[in-house]
């Protein structure tokens, strides 16, 4: 029986929207906590702030996000269906085999279990796909219980 888990909040263009907006405005509030110490005519410091604001940007539109992960243990492999934020969706699959997970968790607190922060999934030791809140929607919950059918299937999780 497939298992099948999609993203309960998707990355879409007004959230990536939304993102530019508070870039624009940290970056703004940099450039006049500057002016306002220093009182300096900090024209320059746009060039200083713009390559870096202009790279975060584009790595928000062209980063893959997964849209579907699938879980099929008739045919012994992991689907996962992805997209950039201007492209079609493309599908990878990566066999049983083959598969190694590392999960990296949130620091242990007395009284709150560890959160799942990150997965990345590997063919072999080449990284075919790293999944996080931020980037791809999922919950917490959903990605422990991706990590939950990882060991039900009996995949390898460090």
């Amino acid at each position: 029986m497939q298992k099948t888990y999609i993203p309960e909040k998707k990355v879409t263009i007004s959230i990536l929207l939304k993102r530019l907006f508070i870039q624009t405005c940290l970056a703004a509030i940099i450039i006049l906590i500057f002016y306002v110490f220093t009182k300096t005519n900090w024209g320059n410091a746009y060039w200083a702030i713009a390559p870096v604001y202009i790279l975060s940007v584009l790595r928000d539109i062209f980063q893959l996000r997964l849209l579907e992960l699938t879980f099929d243990p008739e045919k012994k492999y992991i689907l996962f269906t992805c997209k950039k934020v201007l492209s079609k969706p493309i599908q990878k699959i990566l066999k049983f085999e083959t598969a190694r997970i590392e999960e990296f968790k949130s620091r242990k607190k007395k009284d709150q279990p560890q959160k799942v922060l990150r997965l990345h999934f590997f063919k072999n030791k080449m990284e075919v796909f790293e999944l996080n809140k931020y980037k791809d929607g999922y919950s917490y919950e959903t990605m422990k219980q991706i990590v939950d059918a990882a060991r039900e299937f009996s995949l390898p999780i460090f």
